[in-house]
């Protein structure tokens, strides 16, 4: 069941693309789940608290879809460290629980901007922050 769910996610990813605009104004080609909008995003993350028990950890993660975003963005996060060689531990402070609140704040802000501009201001928040702290709920 989880091969085909992942199995489904990557043709997605690999059959939308299209072409945005990034923060830093230079054309760049999006695929997937980037291309979600926040206010999309969102509605997976109501999604996402309303389908948990309350016996879940704070690492587990029970909405496909929700699913489906962290690992855009822990894919994306890590693929921008791997070619900002300057900066290529941003993020190592943080974890999943906090990298998603700071997003939610994001696109509560910006519910019409694509969720991959909320990953990309993220990115360079934390390229701005010394640290950045990790989610006490745990």
């Amino acid at each position: 069941m989880r091969l085909d769910w992942m199995a489904i996610t990557l043709s997605f990813t690999f059959t939308t693309p299209t072409f945005a605009q990034t923060a830093e104004h230079h054309p760049v080609f999006i695929f997937g789940d980037g291309l979600v909008s926040c206010s999309e995003f969102l509605q997976k993350a109501e999604t996402e608290r309303r389908t948990r028990p309350s016996s879940a950890t704070a690492t587990q993660i029970y909405d496909k879809e929700y699913a489906a975003l962290i690992m855009y963005a822990d894919g994306f996060l890590t693929g921008a460290n791997l070619w900002d060689v300057q900066n290529s531990s941003i993020g190592d402070s943080t974890d999943t629980l906090g990298r998603m609140a700071w997003i939610e704040n994001y696109c509560r802000t910006y519910p019409r901007e694509k969720f991959f501009n909320a990953l990309l201001s993220f990115r360079n928040f934390l390229k701005d922050q010394r640290e950045f702290p990790k989610d006490q709920s745990k």
